[in-house]
């Protein structure tokens, strides 16, 4: 075997390695941002729920030092009165 053989032969095998090493930086880049995309969506709808549950307090507690609401409510609903769980039935249905 010549030089100038072994010299095709070791960049033939250079070669494939480039080919490899890309592949696996091109398959790691990948799963980092699915990994990445959904990590976004959970915190996205960690974020959400916080908000809500947050926005249903601020109305529970506007509606429990509110009559005039209160009474309209119960008016709306064929109430004489609501309570506390009432209206946490309502806002479930």
């Amino acid at each position: 075997m010549t030089l100038e053989q072994i010299s095709q032969i070791a960049g033939i095998i250079s070669s494939i390695g480039t080919v490899i090493i890309l592949a696996i930086s091109a398959t790691v880049a990948v799963l980092i941002y699915r990994w990445q995309r959904e990590s976004a969506k959970i915190e996205a709808f960690r974020r959400l729920s916080e908000d809500r549950w947050q926005y249903n307090q601020l109305v529970l507690d506007l509606f429990l030092n509110n009559e005039n609401l209160q009474e309209s409510v119960s008016k709306s609903h064929g109430c004489e009165h609501l309570e506390k769980q009432d209206i946490i039935e309502i806002k479930i249905s």
